[in-house]
């Protein structure tokens, strides 16, 4: 190969197969594999001249990406020319890269399939064509030893990311390939021999007419047409070979009556018959159709189609045993009629294999159902005993004046721990709702320092129980995102926790925004990063328009076995007793597909013993005046005066925990611990505010919450949902059975008081 020109970037700048292994991969999908191959194997014996172009056809169809095609090695081996493309660039079929200097060359010089990101940048003979390539994967494919060309499959957006499903696939398609180009260069052969036979043809006419007016001419005519008759003997003993030696089953059917003429001895292995038993049958009588006028009507069809093909069709051997076919029938003309050849394949292996395929996916997703199902009962369960004990540390805060310094570091702990335990619950279930395609981002325009001031405050205390140094850095200029706050906040939040967890004693922590104005990075940031080619390496440029997060520590670092896995669920660092960190190894990934979803992505550096630097790259919002968000009347302790506040839940402790809070607060409570109750209570209190449980025994709390709404007293009271029950359907559920708002346990005390606050002031302005 050439050298590279100086100009253009290196190889492994946009060389990525290696990514293959950090992403997340699909299960293998046999079923799918195995219908393409079938498909192309039937396309290959109905018409080989186009089995490049349907292999293509085929290979967009299997993968769903921009643009499929082959590229074949010029006679004289000095460029690649497609012969075959389908997508996109399908207007681009006939044209080519050089042999010395593109993708497919590299494939085929390193003899192993490869994955390039943006070739465009290095192979200036990809730069004109249109639209250009965000990913290719390429698997090299030969014919009897020689490399003769290569298959691939380009995406023209970053929205589809290749995996190790999609290389395990394309190299089983390469298989087809070469028997394809195989296929193609006989169909060629098989062409230029007709066309000798038409000019043999032509001449022979010329003969004829020289006969005419020659005896001796005639003579070589009659000496002519012996041979062609002893020709014509040996291509049926040839027939006769084959069709006593096929490896599939072969029955020739009268084309008038439908019954069998014929039959091979593959056919009488197959189902125990002999070949007179097949004799003057109809397909019925041998298990083809389900009664006689069935088969009379497929034969019909046939008679009129020409062609007929059917899968997982019945044949019954002479012992009444099943066995699953393949059946393609064409009909023939063979000497002065015509006949119907059925070509049969036994297909009863791949017919138990896609049965035992589809109950392990029917198994799989009640599985996967039945997990959803835990983690949202697990979040429930967990959630409700959270709440008093949130509550009870809320109280003895309250207490403040009067707290020993053994009571206020007892209470310290507890509100720290507490706030770990909900985290960790929270995480569980952010991860089912990602893996199940159940996030839906509540976008909106905000300035990124109030994402990281949210983020900080959450992570605070686990700093400064471990006296930890963090230095946050943010640009005199406010840089705007559209994006969820809370997911965000929870997306940084993770990097401070694991940076504080996973950094000694009185380390040292960053946090830096910057945003991103073109050209390399700065110099100490491109000198973290790992050569070319290692798994986790970055990029030394930055896209003009991009917010850029890093959050760097001083602490143990990744291990470079751990590294390319680190974004993996349940992934985590050592696990010895001397180094459990906690955690559920969820973390990092909710960090990225929580970015992901965001339109951005995240990166890490880092060596063992020399810290982790994890950075994150989201799309700016375009320029405008951010729109004014007006805070929720109230702070904590805004209220004006006391309130009449309704608390049901059917756990003892949180009603017990919330009402003396409330009464701490000044407030007026009752309680009730069923759904009747609940009812019944606020029917006879009239409470301004009815803190409502879902799951209450009895009537639940959305029954409760439709009840209340019906009553004309209480159609204006504040219906506050607090439950375990946190996903989204959840609140959704909640805003149509009538509640004003939805609080997941342990809400938290500011929460419960600016919403109070608005009760508040509500009623102040009506009285």
């Amino acid at each position: 190969m050439s050298d590279t020109p100086t100009s253009l970037p290196a190889l492994e700048s946009v060389l990525c197969t290696e990514a293959l292994n950090r992403r997340p991969t699909r299960p293998p999908d046999y079923e799918r594999e195995s219908r393409a191959l079938v498909s192309l194997a039937q396309a290959l014996a109905d018409s080989p001249r186009n089995i490049l172009q349907t292999l293509a056809d085929t290979i967009l169809e299997v993968f769903q990406v921009g643009s499929t095609g082959i590229s074949l090695l010029t006679e004289d081996g000095t460029r690649f020319h497609w012969p075959a493309i389908a997508g996109v660039w399908k207007p681009h079929i006939g044209g080519g890269t050089p042999r010395d200097f593109g993708p497919c060359g590299e494939v085929l010089d390193r003899n192993c399939p490869l994955l390039f990101s943006h070739p465009g940048r290095r192979y200036t003979s990809l730069q004109p064509v249109t639209p250009p390539v965000e990913e290719c994967l390429l698997v090299p494919f030969y014919v009897e030893g020689q490399a003769v060309g290569t298959i691939w499959a380009i995406t023209h957006d970053d929205r589809r990311k290749f995996d190790n499903e999609d290389l395990r696939m394309l190299v089983s398609l390469g298989a087809f390939a070469s028997a394809a180009y195989l296929a193609l260069k006989q169909s060629h052969a098989i062409t230029e021999q007709a066309q000798k036979r038409q000019d043999a043809a032509h001449c022979l006419r010329e003969m004829n007419e020289a006969l005419l007016v020659s005896s001796i001419r005639q003579h070589e005519l009659a000496e002519q047409a012996q041979q062609a008759e002893h020709k014509l003997q040996n291509s049926e003993v040839r027939y006769r070979r084959l069709f006593e030696a096929s490896k599939e089953g072969v029955l020739i059917l009268d084309f008038t009556s439908g019954k069998i003429v014929d039959a091979n001895p593959f056919m009488s292995d197959l189902l125990g018959y002999s070949r007179d038993d097949f004799l003057g049958r109809e397909l019925w009588e041998i298990g083809r159709f389900g009664d006689k006028s069935a088969s009379e009507t497929a034969v019909r069809e046939l008679q009129e189609k020409s062609y007929v093909r059917y899968e997982h069709l019945p044949l019954e051997t002479d012992h009444g045993r099943r066995i699953d076919v393949e059946v393609v029938a064409n009909i023939h003309r063979e000497d002065e009629h015509s006949v119907i050849q059925c070509n049969i394949r036994d297909i009863s292996e791949r017919s138990q294999l896609e049965s035992r395929l589809r109950g392990q996916s029917v198994e799989l997703a009640d599985l996967h159902r039945r997990k959803d199902e835990f983690l949202a009962m697990l979040s429930h369960e967990l959630r409700s005993p959270l709440a008093p004990i949130a509550n009870a540390v809320e109280l003895l805060g309250l207490q403040q004046g009067s707290e020993t310094p053994i009571q206020l570091q007892a209470r310290s702990i507890i509100q720290r721990q507490t706030r770990q335990l909900q985290r960790l619950v929270d995480d569980l279930l952010e991860v089912s709702r990602i893996t199940t395609g159940r996030v839906q981002l509540r976008r909106k325009r905000v300035a990124v320092s109030r994402i990281v001031e949210g983020a900080v405050e959450t992570v605070r205390p686990l700093i400064e129980q471990l006296h930890h140094e963090l230095t946050v850095s943010l640009p005199p200029e406010p840089i705007w995102l559209n994006a969820d706050v809370a997911r965000l906040e929870q997306v940084l939040a993770n990097l401070l926790s694991n940076a504080a967890k996973y950094t000694e004693e009185g380390g040292q922590i960053w946090l830096t925004v910057e945003l991103a104005s073109g050209g390399c990075q700065p110099p100490e940031t491109i000198a973290k990063q790992p050569q070319a080619g290692n798994l986790g390496g970055l990029t030394p440029t930055a896209r003009l328009g991009e917010c850029i997060i890093r959050v760097r520590d001083t602490g143990v670092g990744i291990s470079a076995e751990l590294l390319p896995h680190i974004f993996d669920l349940f992934t985590q660092a050592e696990r010895s007793l001397d180094r459990s960190q906690g955690g559920l190894g969820i973390g990092l990934a909710l960090v990225q597909r929580l970015t992901e979803l965001h339109g951005g992505t995240v990166e890490v550096v880092s060596e063992p013993g020399q810290g982790s630097e994890f950075i994150v790259r989201l799309p700016v919002a375009a320029s405008e005046e951010p729109e004014s968000h007006s805070p929720v009347s109230g702070t904590k302790g805004s209220t004006t005066r006391p309130l009449r506040v309704l608390m049901v839940d059917d756990n003892v402790d949180t009603v017990l925990s919330f009402s003396m809070l409330l009464r701490a607060l000044g407030h007026e409570v009752r309680t009730a611990h069923d759904g009747r109750a609940a009812l019944q209570a606020a029917v006879d209190y009239e409470p301004d505010v009815v803190l409502l449980d879902i799951g209450l025994p009895g009537l639940n709390g959305h029954e409760v919450a439709q009840r209340i709404r019906q009553e004309s007293a209480l159609r204006d009271v504040m219906l506050i949902a607090l439950t375990g029950y946190g996903q989204e359907s959840d609140r959704r559920a909640a805003l149509q059975a009538g509640f004003n708002h939805h609080l997941v346990k342990p809400a938290r005390l500011e929460d419960l008081q600016k919403i109070l606050a608005t009760v508040s002031h509500q009623s102040g302005t009506t009285a």
